[in-house]
């Protein structure tokens, strides 16, 4: 119970002393191409929206929906929730594009539900969890709306019990090719993903 307390309140200080720094939130919806290894071709096939949230500049969290739908027939929607890491913020890449540009990626678990009495062929299950994560590289147009182009791999699809009707156990991996949109919210001058400490700014041009 100490130790969880004691997150919390390292949390909570840490989103204080950023409180009246940056833009935290940002809604993200995207479109993009869908593979489901070993099974379809890529086709345009998908598309969604999310809901981003930075506690820090670096670290975060992130909930989003998505349809998708493939000529195999394929057609299913899932939920997924992500922690959040600004990784070229970790690895220190601001000056690479004058801090126009960042590589987000997140990990976490999704929630796949198939449509249609055919999927069984690749779904054992109507519904499953599973592993996914992304990889987006981020372009800021403006201080309030990015670009950027990635990838979102969900893991350990059609993980099939011993008995079932079909000789294969093996399982797959969805793969989305997305470009995505990011409309900021709040009133704040710069968004987290784009934020420059004062030390690391010390021309007190924060986000230009």
């Amino acid at each position: 119970m100490k130790k969880l307390s004691l997150i919390f309140c390292f949390l909570f200080m840490v989103t204080f002393m950023f409180a009246q720094e940056f833009n935290k939130w940002s809604v993200e919806p995207e479109v993009g191409l869908t593979k489901v290894r070993d099974v379809t071709s890529v086709g345009f096939a998908n598309g969604g929206i999310g809901i981003r949230y930075m506690i820090t500049p670096i670290f975060g969290a992130k909930v989003s929906g998505s349809y998708s739908h493939l000529d195999y027939p394929l057609e299913y929607v899932s939920g997924q929730f992500m922690g959040v890491c600004n990784f070229g913020r970790l690895a220190k890449l601001e000056n690479l594009a004058n801090n126009k540009w960042t590589i987000i990626v997140g990990v976490g678990g999704d929630y796949t539900y198939s449509k249609g009495f055919t999927n069984a062929v690749i779904f054992h299950q109507l519904s499953d969890f599973h592993l996914a994560g992304y990889v987006d590289n981020e372009f800021r147009i403006t201080d309030k709306f990015f670009l950027t182009a990635g990838l979102n791999v969900t893991t350990g699809v059609n993980s099939r019990p011993f008995l079932t009707p079909y000789n294969s156990t093996m399982s797959t991996s969805i793969v989305d090719f997305n470009v995505k949109a990011i409309f900021v919210l709040g009133k704040k001058k710069v968004h987290a993903d784009f934020y420059l400490e004062p030390a690391l700014n010390p021309d007190n041009t924060i986000g230009l």
